[in-house]
């Protein structure tokens, strides 16, 4: 799972005079409520129109209002073809589509073949697939009992595919076996008598095929051939559509003329041709004909017919053309084109013009040169249009071109009512003019609101701004590059400059104008590209940058300085690209970067030797991908043709050129190899040539990335190297957190660039929390809030204690292996102080040594060591470079200057100030302003936040590479920020709930540094205080708080975050979702119990019931993952939530698999690096599911959708669900949930059976301690441990979860240093917390169990003389073996808090502690000392002088426990001393030879004489009662009770009370 990531834009481009960003417009779509207009572009990008129709438009001709909504980022190519996949509110069948929000979904398609599936409500990319070939046209099927939603694709291949629309799985395709062709328009045909679907296309040949798509076809065959097929003569046809009302009519379009035929016999009925157009406004001579590209049937007798050049106009058909007529198809001569009627026509281009002459005059006055309005290319630009009926009241028509004008015209319905009949036509009747409601574009709102990019304000000398051309976000700086089209890069402080941009105006006249450095002097012309080598890798110089210009140059700057070092014209064509070759090459090419060029070369530059060593040319194509081969020192180059050129890096010349599949196995070849190649070669290769240099580096590498791993630590996921979300882009090196990445973005090729602000919420927490242990604890200094890793610091550190217990003291084995650890650490220390030396002594000699040794230093001082031990940094590059250069090479870097070290605590402040500002800067941008007034003042006096300017817009980001933005719009801020999505208002009060959780736990309230210097310590518990008030109005006071249209939180999303990989995070997102389950009351929770019951997956014993429970009538299928509720009324009375049946949702592995996958949409493992995918694998639910369901959805579906419901019904039912008492009846003291209450707990049972299946049966391989899945419902089955006890297999789980902990293998020198816990470390720690709960929940319960695997055990044992023949099949008994510590844990737990429930199974406890503890402790400690919380029950005695301990129960029961015995010895009073008594204390003479057990409610005393065999054993009849005392009975009434017992003599007991008397009895 990704981090939570918030990305913020700041557009540019409409302060400086620069253009706004280019829509082209390629395909419009018109959703079916006339609200949202969907327009994507050639460059690939989609926009969102919000769209205001009024009923007063229909009688009044005033403006409607079109305004952009957010800007989807995602296609690489052009947009062709846009559908609706969903309709807003629209009920479907359970088997259908269940993501999406209250306004539906919808598809795209691009011309590179990937189809996408989007959210309308929040812009979200939900699904992402890639077919081959070239798609031109969707359309959805029709929506039938049992069948979802499926969609017809075409395009540039020979079949139409047929897709799911919630999955964009391949179902099955339609072939064609006569006269294949490309389909050029498809339309469907839905038949009212027939209960099937008919497809009909028309190829470019001019063949219609038809199709008839039926239940069995769909299930049972993957390609489904034409029925029907005939040629009639109509080439090239642009679309074709059938008539809803009357599905005889068929109409057809081609460029040059429109055909009306009959669809049972494809007789032409009618035709039209394209009208002419003068091409001059203001009357010219020449004419440019129109060429039709659209139509569609207004009613049966009226169509409407639209040119690319953006002309709609609406033919009234002849009376003899429409099937209702009686004359129909009477009088076909005189069906010609004089015949049409005109009703109404508009020009959208017409429109498109005025607009541009009505600002013309403003531009003249700006300055600006205007293209020439009557010139004939700029008529033919081609247009798009999409229609769409309102209300019944008419239709509404959207229209948009290449230069991305939009334009709303309507059609009334009065033109609509007109009588086709009629013979006398009336003029005023024909030939209406459609005026233009409403027009807009992207420069229109960039002319209007003006937005300023970060570097926009800057000017030069001159007072001239220039375009930003390339950007790059330094993070260790802080500090944001951008090259310019002047040549020159300016540096400015990134935090700085979009607070100027971000915050309110008041703020910012207080900041003041930041300051910034410019680089000049490199390049010629416009920077085309950016490169820090140091913060992809730290093997480079910290000091060296480079950037590549469109003058063909590579310059190498010093960026401390700002002086340039060198500049390198070995290109014959602009720079497009500079990155750095991977770790596995050879030194020498480690310290080069590699730049691509529009020339079609690949140029090696050293950064050490200053120059350029490979030059790679004659490549005849773009260069599309470079690979590396270390092992051979091989450079792969392929270009888009597919052509592979091989380099020889060492000699640099072109070993040999590969086409074909040869090519791409190569290609996939290197991939595989990626992570087995080493510095010089493998392992194998260095044996087998004798290679010692290539022993040598290996030894040393190895060595140098342990240094580094325990210098900086390792992150959450365990690797060295972070990937941000967003655009896909690399954070910082290893080791390094950063909160904040700016990313620069344009939606065209040459539009001005715009920066995404992407705030990590995790890495925010981790630099917070790593600054605030930084910082010198004080007298003046607040005791600290533990932070959520270091909560459990104390429970691991006394873990660790009890372990120590359970360890054999004579393990031999141990001892060895301690050994051999420590021998292993002395060499390894030995290898690292020779390497140390003999890179002291090249100090001073070497200066790529001396950069990369200070990288390493500024690397460590980052970060705060995790443990004691420390490695020196072994500088390997500098040392075997130096080796290996010429003695000229040697002594020219010996002259060289040196790169000096930074001082560390001045580095640490730098680091410290800038995560403060980028927290402050985050906060102050997601915080509700508006909500409470004394809060807000309470935030900027106090907390340190700045209201944000109403210029701010905000992204959501979805799957990887996909990335939606808001536009500019009119509204505030605080109008806007909550009413835009549930997604995005999930996203931000996670992450300012978890902010707020964050500095509330800080020592020291860093965060308003300058406030703190003013209050001083004094106004800490103020500050702590806010911040407190701060998360409780974004948890539980939002929803009573917020405005009306404000969007409540997304469960779903919440959901998947139950257990997310950040602990801080997670419990931000546990209280945050407990608190909406609770604000949409009893109503909202039952809704939510029926919408996720049909998801659950079936793995109950009964094979013949397949269907999950249904705790109510109907059980409503999710229309969108944004299960947001604002309260409990609106939930039940929301269309989003009608019920239909449901349906069992298991895994498809019978569809054909689509030809290709998008990177980063892994559908078939549980590993997908995905926001919304974060609860792991559920292949074993899915293997385990119904089988006949799987043809319903997708693998990858299924699992999400099974994994989501596993973990919301087991909140559910954790936390609302009806729990049972101790002796087994349901308590009702409050309403529950149906399906989890005493009268029906069918769920409770089906969710209790899918937790176990998920901890009993792991997932294999790396999933098994890695599933976030898992380890939710290991949490899940601690957390309602109450509610699923009837329904559970007490013992399987206690054992399962024992396994889980003593399994688990963690290093807790990386627990507790501020990073997040390892997965294995929260695996543990996660069961940890579920064996608590159940056994202080059931304390009784858990020791029963316990003790009789205990029993087995022992008898297993005993058996079996020894451990050795321990296996597989006695599983139980091993894993009690393995997991002592953790009984003990568990145990010591009981014996603290729950003493009553201990003290009355007190045999039973004492067996299980004997049972873990080593037996050769107890021969040198006493138990009170090895185990302190048996001294709390005054029934066990550990005899001093016998090594024995004595437990007593009920019914005068005494076990003797001896270390040379496997089973304790059980001996039991006489039958007097048995009813109704239980021992309350006992005790051991000193020695040993006697035993006093006190009956406190019998008043007796029995003395025990203990009796040794010739061999010193106790025998079966070893203890005998020599005397029994009487005494006062205590415990009856209140009175005094026993504090104590011992013997003073070897003959005298005394008992002492609590009211200091005492009992003595003497044998």
């Amino acid at each position: 799972m990704s981090s939570l990531v918030v990305p913020v834009v700041v557009w540019g481009g409409g302060g400086t005079g620069q253009n706004s960003p280019t829509h082209r417009v390629s395909s419009l779509l018109l959703t079916p409520d006339c609200t949202t207009l969907i327009s994507g572009s050639v460059d690939g990008h989609i926009i969102l129109w919000k769209l205001k129709l009024d009923q007063t438009l229909w009688n009044a001709q005033t403006e409607a209002t079109l305004e952009p909504i957010s800007v989807l980022l995602g296609h690489t190519a052009q947009v062709t073809a846009l559908c609706v996949a969903n309709e807003a509110n629209a009920p479907i069948s359970a088997t259908s589509c269940a993501v999406g929000g209250a306004k539906g979904t919808f598809l795209s398609a691009s011309e590179n073949g990937d189809v996408c599936l989007w959210d309308i409500s929040d812009g979200r990319c939900l699904e992402v697939n890639r077919f081959q070939g070239h798609h031109i046209g969707m359309q959805r099927l029709p929506v039938r009992e049992q069948s979802g939603i499926r969609v017809l694709v075409w395009g540039y291949y020979s079949d139409i595919l047929v897709i799911d629309g919630c999955s964009l799985c391949h179902l099955f395709s339609l072939s064609s076996r006569l006269h294949p062709d490309w389909a050029s328009a498809v339309t469907l045909v839905r038949p009212i008598v027939k209960a099937e679907d008919v497809v009909v296309a028309l190829t470019l040949s001019g063949h219609v095929k038809v199709w008839s798509l039926s239940s069995t076809d769909r299930k049972e065959m993957e390609f489904i051939p034409e029925e029907q097929s005939k040629s009639i003569r109509c080439m090239n046809p642009c679309h074709m559509t059938c008539c809803s009302a009357n599905q005889k009519l068929l109409l057809i379009i081609t460029e040059a003329e429109w055909f009306l035929y009959d669809l049972d016999d494809f007789v032409k009925l009618c035709g039209g041709i394209a009208p002419p157009h003068p091409a001059s406004t203001t009357g010219g001579a020449s004419c440019v004909v129109h060429t039709w590209s659209r139509g569609s049937f207004l009613t049966v007798d009226k169509i409407a017919v639209w040119t690319k050049q953006g002309m709609c106009v609406v033919y009234q058909l002849p009376p003899d053309v429409n099937p209702e007529n009686k004359r129909y198809r009477s009088k076909l001569d005189s069906s010609k084109e004089e015949h049409l009627k005109i009703l109404a026509s508009f020009d959208a281009h017409e429109d498109y013009i005025r607009s541009q002459k009505e600002s013309k005059s403003e531009d003249d006055e700006n300055g600006l040169k205007m293209f020439d309005f009557d010139s004939a290319t700029n008529i033919l630009a081609p247009d798009c249009v999409s229609a769409s009926q309102f209300s019944n009241m008419g239709f509404v028509f959207a229209s948009g071109n290449e230069e991305g004008f939009l334009s709303i015209h309507v059609l009334p319905s009065s033109i609509l009512s007109i009588d086709g009949k009629t013979k006398n036509w009336d003029p005023s009747m024909l030939n209406k003019k459609i005026h233009c409601l409403s027009s807009t574009s992207l420069a229109h709102v960039w002319e209007k609101f003006k937005p300023s990019g970060l570097v926009d304000h800057l000017v030069d000398e001159n007072g001239a701004s220039h375009k930003v051309t390339s950007s790059l976000y330094l993070a260790q700086y802080g500090n944001l590059a951008c090259g310019r089209e002047d040549g020159s890069i300016v540096l400015i402080p990134a935090i700085e400059h979009a607070a100027l941009k971000l915050l309110a105006p008041q703020y910012t006249k207080q900041l003041g104008l930041p300051s910034y450095f410019v680089m000049r002097g490199g390049h010629y012309s416009k920077v085309t590209c950016l490169l820090y080598p140091y913060q992809d890798s730290h093997r480079y110089d910290r000091s060296l940058f480079v950037s590549g210009g469109m003058d063909f140059s590579v310059v190498i700057w010093n960026l401390l300085s700002g002086q340039l070092i060198r500049r390198f014209v070995n290109h014959a064509g602009q720079v497009e690209r500079l990155f750095i070759p991977p770790d596995t090459c050879g030194p020498r090419i480690r310290q080069c970067v590699v730049s691509v060029s529009s020339d079609h070369g690949v140029n090696l530059t050293s950064l050490s030797e200053r120059n350029t060593i490979l030059m790679a040319g004659c490549h005849l194509f773009p260069v599309k991908t470079v690979k590396w081969k270390p092992s051979h020192d091989f450079m792969l180059v392929q270009t888009t043709d597919g052509t592979l050129y091989v380099w020889h890096l060492s000699s640099g010349y072109l070993d040999r050129v590969i086409q074909g599949s040869e090519a791409e196995d190569i290609l996939s070849a290197c991939d595989e190899m990626e992570h087995e190649v080493t510095i010089r070669g493998n392992l194998k290769d260095a044996f087998k040539r004798r290679n010692v240099d290539a022993l040598k580096d290996m030894a040393i590498q190895q060595i140098t990335d342990l240094a580094v791993q325990e210098k900086v630590g390792v992150n959450s996921r365990g690797d060295s190297n972070r990937k941000r979300d967003g655009a896909g882009t690399s954070a910082s090196p290893s080791g390094s957190f950063s909160g904040l990445n700016i990313c620069p973005i344009r939606l065209s090729d040459g539009d001005p660039f715009f920066h995404v602000l992407f705030f990590d919420t995790e890495a925010l927490v981790i630099q917070l929390l790593n600054c605030d242990k930084r910082r010198p604890t004080t007298s003046s200094s607040p005791p600290a809030t533990p932070v959520a890793s270091e909560k459990f610091k104390p429970e691991f550190e006394r873990l660790e204690e009890v372990r120590r217990l359970t360890q054999s003291s004579s393990n031999f084995t141990d001892k060895v292996s301690k050994l051999g650890n420590k021998l292993l650490e002395n060499v390894k220390k030995e290898i690292v102080s020779t390497t140390a030396t003999a890179q002291t002594q090249m100090q001073g000699t070497n200066l790529q040594s001396s950069s990369d040794s200070s990288s390493a230093a500024e690397a460590h001082s980052n970060r705060k060591p995790t443990s004691n031990m420390s490695l020196p940094l072994v500088d390997v590059e500098g040392y075997l470079e130096s080796s290996q250069d010429d003695a000229a090479d040697f002594e020219k870097q010996r002259t060289q200057k040196q790169t000096p070290a930074l001082d560390p605590a001045q580095q640490e402040a730098e680091q410290e100030q800038l995560t403060c500002e980028t927290a402050q800067l985050m906060m102050s941008l997601l915080f509700a302003w508006g909500f409470n007034p004394s809060l807000d003042r309470l935030c900027v006096e106090l907390l340190g936040l700045f209201r944000p300017s109403d210029s701010v817009c905000f992204g959501v980001t979805s799957r990887p590479g996909y990335l939606t933005l808001s536009l500019p719009s009119p509204k505030t801020i605080s109008e806007r920020h909550w009413s835009v999505s549930s997604s995005l208002t999930t996203q931000h009060r996670l992450s300012i709930i978890t902010l707020s959780n964050a500095l509330m736990s800080m020592r020291v309230p860093i965060l308003a540094q300058k406030l703190l210097d003013k209050v001083g310590p004094s106004s800490y518990p103020d500050i702590f205080q806010g911040w407190s008030s701060v998360a409780a109005l974004h948890c539980v006071l939002f929803p009573d708080m917020a405005p009306g249209e404000a969007q409540m939180a997304d469960l779903e999303q919440l959901v998947r975050r139950w257990q997310d990989r950040c602990l801080e995070v997670r419990e931000a997102a546990q209280a945050l979702l407990l608190a909406e389950l609770k604000h949409i009351g009893s109503r909202g929770r039952q809704n939510l119990v029926d919408i996720w019951a049909s998801h659950l997956p079936l793995l109950g014993s009964d094979p013949n019931n397949q269907h999950p429970p249904q705790p109510s009538n109907t059980l409503p299928t999710p229309q969108g993952s944004s299960t947001s509720f604002s309260n409990a009324s609106s939930v039940a009375s929301s269309p989003k939530h009608s019920g239909v049946q449901p349906g069992v949702h298991a895994a498809n592995s019978s569809y054909p698999q689509s030809t290709g996958q998008m990177q980063g949409d892994n559908h078939s493992d549980g590993n997908s690096v995905d926001d919304d995918d974060s609860l792991g694998s559920m292949t074993a639910i899915t293997s385990a599911s119904n089988p006949t369901q799987s043809t319903k959805l997708s693998r990858h579906e299924a699992q999400r959708r099974q994994g989501t419901a596993i973990v919301m019904l087991g909140v559910l039912g954790a936390e609302f669900g009806q729990s049972v008492s101790e002796s087994g009846s349901f308590q009702s003291d409050g309403s529950f949930l149906e399906g989890f209450s005493g009268a029906n707990m069918s769920l409770a049972r089906y969710t209790c059976q899918a937790l176990s299946h998920l901890l009993l049966h792991p997932p294999k391989g790396v999933d098994k301690q890695r599933g976030e899945l898992r380890r939710a419902a290991i949490h899940l089955i601690g957390r309602g441990f109450t509610v699923w006890e009837p329904y559970m297999d007490i013992t399987k789980v206690i054992l399962a979860l024992l396994e889980v902990a003593s399994d688990t293998k963690v290093d807790y020198d990386l627990m507790f240093n501020g990073l997040p816990l390892l997965p294995e470390m929260d695996l543990l720690q996660t069961t940890h917390y579920a064996l608590t709960q159940i056994a202080t929940t059931r304390p009784s319960l858990f020791i029963t169990s316990l003790a009789r695997e205990v029993a087995r055990f022992s008898a297993i044992m005993a058996a079996a003389q020894g451990p050795s023949t321990l296996s597989s099949s006695n599983m139980p008994s091993a894993v009690l073996a393995r997991s002592k510590t953790e009984i003990l844990r568990n145990v010591e737990i009981l014996m603290d808090k729950q003493h009553h429930e201990v003290e009355n199974l007190l045999l039973e406890t004492m067996d299980i502690v004997l049972h873990c503890l080593d037996p050769g402790i107890l021969k040198n400690k006493m138990l009170k000392n090895v185990f302190p919380s048996c001294n709390k029950f005054l029934a066990v005695d550990h005899c001093s002088t016998t090594r024995r301990v004595a437990a007593g129960g009920r019914r005068s029961v005494v076990h003797l426990y001896d270390s040379r015995a496997l089973r304790p010895q059980v001996i039991q009073g006489p039958d007097e001393a048995q009813e109704g008594s239980s021992i309350s204390c006992l005790c051991f003479s000193p020695d040993g030879k006697y035993l006093a057990t006190f009956l406190a409610q019998l008043g007796k005393i029995l003395f025990w004489q203990a009796s040794s065999s010739f061999f010193n054993m106790i025998a079966a009849n070893s203890f005998r009662v020599v005397k029994v005392a009487e005494c006062p009975r205590l415990g009856i009434s209140s009175g005094p009770v026993i504090k104590g017992r011992r013997f003073v003599t070897h003959r005298m007991v005394i008992i002492l009370l609590s009211d200091g008397g005492e009992f003595r009895f003497t044998l």
